[in-house]
């Protein structure tokens, strides 16, 4: 008996110890968005790196994978994130994004930067898809040329599970919006805060892509309310996500006519 659990402890012990971690790279989208990839996973999203050429051989797996990260958008809305890669940084970004645009794939952002380097998870692959989440920054997924979705998916689904969020005491005590559904052009969001902590609030809409971001410093515990102008927005669904260092809570909003 005590040698099995001495197998099993090693055992384990042997994954933590090889437990491959991502590497941090802070730089601008095809957009000019800066990302900050840990700042990112702190916060609890699971990202989805795929890097391509581009080529043909890339174009299916490049196109499952960003269909991978938008079935997760009503359930866990702007939690995971596709990520579409230049394999050396050196293509144009207009060309990237063209290309991605002729063959349909679907993705959070876009990237021609050489600080984003396949080879800091092994050998190189056209494409190569790795899967990053958790507060330790764990790669859960890495395939060269070629993978299955259902794996891909459970790997996001451990990823989520890692980052804990779900079973972690949520700092806020109460989350409201008046009125919701909006049909003035804005709406008071009101949130009660068990400790002191910065915020950011984000507004993502159906297919997952962010419309807005708010992030306040240093808000102190107790009841606060932010006007929101929507008087831009489309008639629609809309998630709002509030976030306290690692704990993240959503609430639903309709903008109506």
């Amino acid at each position: 008996m005590k040698k099995g659990l001495l197998l099993i402890f090693t055992l384990l012990s042997s994954l933590v110890i090889n437990a491959q971690t991502a590497t941090n790279f802070n730089c601008n989208d095809c957009n000019n968005v800066n990302h900050d990839l840990f700042s990112e996973l702190d916060a609890g999203q699971v990202i989805i790196m795929c890097w391509v050429m581009p080529c043909g051989a890339c174009i299916s797996p490049s196109v499952n994978s960003g269909a991978a990260a938008q079935s997760y958008t009503s359930s866990h809305p702007g939690r995971v994130k596709f990520y579409l890669i230049d394999d050396s940084g050196n293509t144009n970004c207009s060309t990237l994004t063209s290309w991605a645009s002729t063959n349909n794939i679907n993705y959070d952002a876009c990237f021609s930067d050489n600080t984003i380097r396949m080879t800091d998870y092994g050998t190189n692959g056209m494409p190569k898809i790795v899967v990053l989440g958790g507060p330790n920054h764990v790669v859960v997924f890495n395939q060269n040329n070629t993978f299955d979705y259902h794996d891909l998916q459970n790997a996001v689904d451990d990823a989520l599970l890692a980052t804990g969020i779900s079973n972690q005491p949520v700092p806020f005590s109460s989350v409201n919006l008046f009125p919701n559904p909006v049909n003035a052009g804005s709406t008071v969001l009101s949130y009660s805060l068990e400790q002191n902590s910065d915020v950011t609030i984000e507004i993502y809409n159906t297919l997952g892509a962010k419309v807005n971001s708010i992030i306040l410093k240093n808000e102190l515990t107790g009841k606060h309310e932010i006007a929101l102008d929507l008087s831009a927005y489309s008639n629609g669904v809309y998630f709002i996500s509030l976030a306290a260092g690692e704990v993240l809570q959503t609430i639903r909003l309709v903008v109506a006519e």
